[in-house]
């Protein structure tokens, strides 16, 4: 067991082979995703194709859950001493919220360890854009009151970036009209949108992917972030996610760049094609 640990929920894609650490312990609480009366837990080794096949069959909105105290108790009980929980927006998901509760119970069963619950703000790539800025900041400076103060600020100047192009869940959900979900997907109409205020706001629409890609570079511009890393995720759309990465690349060449695929949660949020980018 490291003395330093760091714990996420499902709505973070990074895998414990893909955090990569032989002196930070990586934990993962489950989210779950109920399609038709069948439950998926969110594990690193969900069949996503499969979740989304079954999502697109279904006529119904699935339903989503985020864990619960207990299960983070669980993922607590096997870490260190400096613990680092980072979660899907309190905005979106009660992940945050459940995290405190189990934080706090955990702390009166083990007073002397020391625990953060990192609310990102966001979703997705967010997590694990966190994950991998704690590891080098712990690596840099291991006193948890820097850690702690370090990893507000990094959460506070970065943002996520989103793109989709299917709308199966807002139309099942009653958001939108299905003749309209149906000609949009047609006609390769995506939504555009980023995280704003703990939330997810569209900010326009457009037609084709180069305008899509265009779209989240102009938002990228127009605003300060650290181009250090940019983790791009992708539901099953590797090959889009490769030549966002390759534009990306000649406009910000010393950046380091992660394509993560999308597992549970965010297979179902995103849906097929959908694009998620955080920096």
């Amino acid at each position: 067991m490291s003395e330093w640990s760091i714990v996420v929920d499902s709505g973070c894609d990074l895998t414990k082979e893909m955090f990569d650490s032989d002196t930070i312990d990586f934990y993962k609480a489950s989210c779950t995703i109920t399609i038709e009366g069948v439950e998926y837990v969110d594990t690193d080794d969900i069949d996503a194709h499969k979740l989304l096949v079954d999502m697109e069959k279904s006529k119904s909105l699935g339903k989503t859950a985020c864990p619960g105290p207990g299960t983070w108790i669980e993922e607590l009980k096997k870490c260190g001493d400096k613990i680092i929980m980072i979660t899907i927006s309190d905005q979106v998901s009660g992940s945050y919220n459940s995290a405190l509760i189990a934080k706090d119970m955990f702390l009166d069963e083990y007073p002397w360890k020391q625990v953060f619950v990192l609310n990102s703000h966001s979703c997705g790539p967010a997590l694990s854009y966190m994950a991998l800025k704690a590891k080098k900041v712990i690596g840099e400076d291991p006193d948890f009151k820097t850690v702690v103060e370090k990893m507000s600020h990094i959460r506070d100047v970065s943002r996520t970036e989103f793109a989709f192009c299917n709308f199966d869940n807002l139309v099942k959900g009653g958001r939108m009209n299905r003749i309209v979900g149906f000609v949009a997907s047609r006609l390769n109409i995506w939504g555009v949108g980023a995280s704003v205020d703990g939330g997810l706001k569209l900010l326009e629409k457009v037609r084709g992917e180069t305008k899509m890609i265009l779209s989240i570079m102009k938002n990228l511009q127009s605003r300060e972030f650290d181009h250090e890393l940019i983790i791009i995720e992708h539901c099953e759309n590797e090959d889009l996610a490769v030549r966002i990465r390759d534009l990306f690349r000649e406009k910000w060449p010393e950046t380091e760049y992660v394509i993560v695929p999308t597992k549970g949660i965010c297979t179902y949020y995103a849906e097929r094609g959908g694009m998620i980018i955080h920096c």
